[in-house]
């Protein structure tokens, strides 16, 4: 008897965690249900406050910003692609016009600081080998003293 007491006392425990977890799916799908409402609301509402003559460039962006092809096709395109889309447009969109002379100026400018790092470089240059001059030098400087105490013992 025992051992059935214990079994029923085990499947009483499986029923109330599976309840559990049924209860805990339903309110999750609930909570992403009334995501869906609350996003569909403000859609509308977006849509709502367009003017007469946003209307057809609203209808039109939405029919045309889907996937062409592959599994999604049909499909709106990812949030992320908006993003890189809109990026896109607001860098090149808003970009400053450059004229022939802002050019040239800049072209100049560049000729210049190009030609001041070149400077530098051969500066540098000169220097490492000064230095490594320098530090053969005193090498053989430390070799000599070396010799002359060797032979003086």
């Amino acid at each position: 008897m025992p051992p059935i007491s214990r079994r029923n006392h085990q499947l009483k425990k499986a029923r109330e965690v599976r309840a559990q977890k049924l209860k805990e799916k339903k309110d999750n799908d609930l909570k992403l249900t009334n995501k869906v409402y609350r996003q569909r609301n403000k859609l509308t509402a977006a849509v709502q406050q367009l003017s007469d003559k946003e209307i057809p460039a609203a209808n039109h962006f939405i029919t045309t910003m889907r996937y062409p092809k592959g599994p999604d096709a049909g499909k709106l395109l990812s949030p992320y692609l908006q993003t890189i889309a809109y990026n896109s447009i607001a860098d090149s969109l808003y970009k400053r016009r450059l004229s022939i002379e802002s050019l040239k100026d800049e072209k100049d400018q560049l000729e210049m600081e190009n030609k001041k790092l070149n400077q530098q470089t051969k500066k540098l240059i000169g220097k490492t080998k000064s230095l490594g001059a320098q530090v053969e030098h005193l090498r053989n400087q430390k070799l000599q003293y070396v010799s002359e105490i060797r032979s003086l013992v």
